[in-house]
């Protein structure tokens, strides 16, 4: 299953990145300009969107695997440049 197919706005995307990279909920609302419960929110968008694509694991052992397959997958193609 690729990114894509999620269908994540670019919103979450770039939260996905940003937790990916260890930034808690609070420093990612402030790097954002926005506020903690909209980071919340999308988050939750987010494991929601993961999960229906998985039966077997828990939404946040997915989301854990999935920042880190994301990262992975960004280094890769800086890698291929």
């Amino acid at each position: 299953m690729k990114i894509e197919d999620f269908r994540f706005t670019k919103r979450e995307l770039i939260i996905i990145d940003l937790a990916a990279k260890g930034y808690e909920n609070k420093e990612i609302a402030q790097n954002l300009g926005i506020k903690v419960h909209q980071v919340r929110y999308s988050v939750n968008n987010v494991k929601v969107k993961i999960s229906f694509h998985s039966k077997f694991a828990t939404t946040e052992r997915m989301f854990t695997i999935f920042c880190h397959e994301y990262m992975k997958k960004l280094k890769e193609e800086q890698h291929e440049d």
